[in-house]
């Protein structure tokens, strides 16, 4: 997607507040753009139209450009390593107020559920190349009159299957 960039940072740092609490702080271009809900509660036809294009010119570069088809065994154990760090940041946050067993219970469950439909699947080629890691909406700026769009927040990023980038796309236009 031609239109699509992203704003450079310009300087960038851990913080330190005590002996578990860190911060990552960061500065970055000014981008005089709106938040995706905004274009479409505001936006007019031609615009929204505009927009999808974009999305689906991006989720076909990530398609064809970005990723090398491999078998699922031989990327499982990075699905197996993924489900135990996301298990593992949930348990470290049991003394915060917004911890929930349950929650977590759900998110093992749903995890492994994951992992169970990938293991019955290990000779089915997936594709594997740059992952943004967090590509919602909430990670995207607008600009309807310069028709550009501006991508950020990859603190997630990670080389594995971009299909997770399709899916939480695709859990913002369900």
């Amino acid at each position: 997607a031609r239109d699509v960039f992203v704003p450079q940072i310009l300087s960038e740092a851990w913080t330190s507040r005590g002996e578990k609490d860190e911060e990552y702080k960061f500065s970055m271009d000014y981008v005089p753009f709106d938040a995706v809900p905004a274009l479409v509660k505001f936006g007019d036809l031609e615009t929204l139209r505009w927009f999808m294009s974009q999305l689906i010119s991006l989720v076909e570069q990530i398609k064809t450009k970005c990723c090398e088809p491999t078998l699922m065994k031989e990327i499982f154990p990075l699905f197996e390593a993924k489900k135990v760090a996301i298990l593992s940041a949930i348990s470290a946050n049991k003394s915060s107020p917004s911890y929930s067993e349950e929650a977590f219970l759900i998110a093992e469950l749903a995890l492994s559920f994951a992992l169970q439909v990938a293991k019955s699947h290990m000779d089915v080629k997936v594709p594997v190349g740059f992952c943004h890691g967090d590509l919602t909406f909430s990670n995207l700026l607008v600009n309807a009159k310069s028709r550009r769009i501006a991508l950020f927040d990859f603190l997630d990023s990670f080389v594995e299957s971009p299909l997770q980038d399709l899916a939480k796309l695709r859990q913002d236009t369900a």
